[in-house]
């Protein structure tokens, strides 16, 4: 069975103030949350010590090719337990931490990890989320290559419930600049000329989410204050079961 074909069978569920939390995570990092979110059951009511074997992690992402994977996971997993998300909303300020713990044996090829405790209504028990839930295969983004792709695939899903609620194929989603560049986790150092950000993380981000997923950006749009542009508007079709398996073959 490939990759792809176990991926399948994975569903991942997040809640929509985590999608819209701002925070930044390589690849690796993601990957890592991809298969540590994957192991939860939906009756879970509290997060347990994971295994994740490098192997899996190999086989999941189709990385058999990697040089040094087993260091890159080890060192991803480390990363990841000092990283910091923003979940702050509503005049609240609220930080907290992707895992409270991680052990790694050298040569055991096993990373055990733990999601922190604060990250329990945004993971477990969704269907109490106040602001509802997220869910997709984690095939749909296996393949992905940028960790911005992801985010905008996450934040641009979010609104397809919408959209199918009130029997439409397509809808808008709108972002200030700023708001854009903080939830991505692109800070100005990274790309302080607006051409950049648009070549670099902008474009690259549409045409693999349009090309590898059940959402076509059929436009972008960039809106104007002045001659300053202050804002990005994303026009999205949601593609049919016929359109996807044709993306598929």
């Amino acid at each position: 069975m490939s990759n792809k074909d176990s991926s399948q069978q994975i569903v991942i569920r997040k809640s929509n103030e985590l999608i819209e939390a701002r925070y930044r995570l390589t690849l690796e990092e993601q990957r890592l949350v991809f298969l540590l979110s994957s192991v939860i059951r939906t009756d879970d009511e509290d997060f347990k010590d994971y295994e994740i074997r490098v192997s899996d992690f190999v086989q999941m992402f189709g990385l058999e090719k990697r040089k040094a994977i087993y260091k890159a996971v080890e060192e991803a997993a480390r990363e990841l337990s000092g990283k910091k998300i923003d979940l702050s909303r509503d005049g609240r300020k609220i930080f907290a931490s992707w895992l409270s713990y991680v052990e790694y044996v050298e040569g055991s090829g096993v990373v055990k990890l733990r999601f922190d405790k604060s990250l329990k209504p945004y993971l477990l028990q969704l269907k109490d989320c106040l602001h509802g839930f997220t869910q997709y295969n984690l095939a749909t983004v296996i393949n992905f290559k940028s960790t911005y792709s992801i985010r905008l695939y996450e934040l641009l899903k979010m609104e397809v419930w919408k959209a199918e609620k009130s029997r439409r194929t397509q809808f808008e989603k709108t972002f200030e600049i700023e708001e854009y560049r903080q939830i991505l986790g692109v800070d100005k150092k990274s790309y302080p000329i607006f051409a950049d950000l648009k070549k670099r993380v902008i474009e690259p981000t549409v045409l693999e989410i349009s090309k590898q997923t059940d959402l076509n950006v059929v436009e972008t749009k960039y809106i104007k204050t002045g001659r300053k542009i202050t804002g990005i508007m994303f026009l999205v079709k949601i593609r049919q079961t016929d359109e996807i398996q044709t993306l598929q073959l």
